[in-house]
């Protein structure tokens, strides 16, 4: 009766009011956190939410920006421009300009259609080093102005400068900046063209001004590279590109190359920059500590680190092309010996040299069973300390000895005798000439007693040509 009573009574009405409230309160809050929940996970997903972005994701992007992006290429031979067309239909009918860049066109790139074809990072061409480069044909290039050697910091600043003017070859260069938009963003088989011109045609775009280069630094500005100190440089300090400057063995160190200094007026002080040398000549690793004052007297401190390497091929050569060694018969007893290879190599190794020392050199001629009345090529390798091997080549040719000589290789009666009878006459010979001469030099001297008692005459010379 009391638990009939007790809900029938107010209190127990009041308390099931408050608990019906409370469900639904706590069902309209979960509610909105599920909202808000799940449209922050959309937000994230969109990007939009989060600032860190993955650099995987970003170039897995990029990728597929330049999959379905499609451009093509102008090339002005007049301008020394390259202009840089976006297609914006599949049919490849509407196009609108998005880039122009300045450039320097070899002399040998003839007029009309071009693919991009392979891209590669660094190549070298003819003695010098490109990066950035995308390949249009044969000997064709779209590719960065030249450098010393395959680092960002070896730039070869006649070549920046020559930015606009004709250059020799076939290739196209760009700042390094252009060329690289050009390797990442155009793909394979996007369409260039090479136009003859006019100097007043007009760009539909304006092309970046170059950018003045430090007298010491080897960077290109343009190098859109996260470790270009022109990138990092700010007013009142010091700072440096790559983390190790790689040295050739026995090259002149590229000290300042790396590096960029300003003042707090913007003013470079590169060429204040102190610092000691180190021996280039051994192999390994050094740190370089570079000290200079501002003009307000601050100073500035950074240490760099070089590494001296030997990727340098040794240089081995012979003074003779070829040799000759002479064998009794044909038959293999004869030829196929080791007293006749190690004949070769007695003949061959005197006339190697080597321009680095310590090197291992070897004479690799014939194996024993191959030699036969022939020519051979002999290939000489010369092997440096850091496994570098340079090579040559001479060769060997193999004769049977004299007929005239008997087995055991002596002459006969025959031809001994004809051989004194030679000698006879050539001892005539060597005479009779000894002769003349003595008697032109008596008739000489008789000329010049003669000449003394006369009056110098004025001398003419014969006509000079000069040859190139």
């Amino acid at each position: 009766m009391k638990i009939k009573e007790f809900f029938k009574s107010k209190i127990s009405k009041n308390t099931l009011y408050t608990l019906i409230e409370i469900l639904v309160v706590a069902g309209i809050i979960f509610g909105a956190m599920m909202f808000v929940y799940n449209k922050i996970n959309k937000e994230a997903d969109s990007g939009s939410i989060s600032k860190v972005v993955d650099e995987n994701a970003a170039r897995q992007a990029q990728q597929k920006k330049k999959l379905n992006t499609d451009y093509c290429i102008e090339i002005n031979q007049a301008k020394n421009a390259v202009i840089v067309y976006e297609y914006h239909d599949k049919k490849h009918k509407k196009k609108s300009a998005v880039k122009v860049f300045n450039c320097s066109i070899g002399k040998k790139l003839k007029k009309g259609n071009y693919k991009t074809k392979q891209e590669y990072p660094w190549i070298k061409s003819g003695g010098s080093w490109h990066q950035y480069n995308t390949k249009i044909g044969k000997r064709c290039w779209l590719q960065s102005v030249s450098f010393s050697d395959k680092y960002s910091y070896q730039l070869n600043k006649k070549s920046y400068a020559r930015i606009g003017k004709k250059v020799e070859g076939s290739s196209v260069l760009l700042y390094s900046g252009d060329a690289e938009w050009i390797y990442e963003n155009c793909k394979n088989n996007t369409e260039v063209k090479v136009i003859k011109g006019k100097k007043s045609d007009s760009l539909p775009l304006t092309a970046v001004d170059r950018m003045k280069t430090d007298s010491k630094c080897g960077w290109d500005p343009t190098d859109t590279a996260k470790e270009n100190p022109y990138s990092k440089i700010k007013l009142g300090t010091m700072v440096s590109g790559k983390k190790v400057v790689y040295v050739e063995k026995g090259t002149k160190v590229p000290y300042l190359s790396n590096l960029l200094a300003l003042d707090e007026t913007g003013k470079s002080i590169v060429n204040k920059v102190k610092y000691k040398k180190f021996d280039n000549k051994s192999l390994g690793k050094h740190t370089v500590k570079f000290t200079v004052k501002t003009g307000k007297g601050k100073k500035l401190e950074l240490k760099q680190e070089f590494k001296v390497i030997d990727t340098t091929c040794p240089k081995v050569t012979c003074s003779r092309a070829s040799f000759t060694i002479f064998v009794d018969s044909r038959s293999n007893k004869d030829l196929n010996n080791t007293k006749n290879l190690k004949a070769v190599e007695n003949l061959v190794r005197p006339c190697v040299s080597c321009n680095e020392d310590d090197c291992d050199i070897v004479i690799n001629t014939v194996n024993v069973g191959e030699l036969a009345i022939d020519k051979f090529p002999i290939i000489i390798t010369a092997t440096d300390k850091s496994g570098n091997v340079g090579s040559c080549q001479v060769m060997l040719e193999v004769k049977l000895k004299n007929k005239a000589m008997n087995k055991s290789g002596a002459l006969s009666k025959k031809e001994k005798e004809s051989l004194k009878q030679r000698a006879r006459e050539m001892e005539k010979k060597k005479n009779k000439l000894e002769e003349e001469t003595t008697k032109k030099q008596k008739q000489k001297k008789k000329k010049k007693k003669e000449d003394v008692e006369k009056p110098e005459e004025e001398a003419t010379l014969p006509d000079v040509v000069e040859t190139e």
